[in-house]
């Protein structure tokens, strides 16, 4: 596989009460588009993997996956075990 362009490591948003922001992380993803990006890479090397059980993990991957393919933008998923 061989890629291409530019990739954004997404943040994963939180609230106060440290649960994931599903819209903060709707924007993000929208945003990244909006801006030309080729690709995303959510839950990728910015830190918060750790933090996440599996179930938000796998729903953020998800939730990015969803809008970026209506944006037809490509995702990577990142996984760290």
């Amino acid at each position: 596989m061989k890629l291409n362009g530019t990739w954004t490591a997404l943040v994963t948003p939180f609230t106060p009460d440290l649960s994931v922001d599903w819209d903060g992380l709707k924007k993000n993803v929208e945003f990244q588009i909006s801006e030309g990006i080729t690709g995303v890479l959510p839950v990728g090397t910015t830190g918060e993997s750790p933090t996440l059980v599996w179930d938000e993990h796998n729903e953020v991957v998800e939730q990015g996956q969803m809008r970026s393919d209506r944006g037809h933008r490509e995702q990577f998923h990142c996984r760290g075990d």
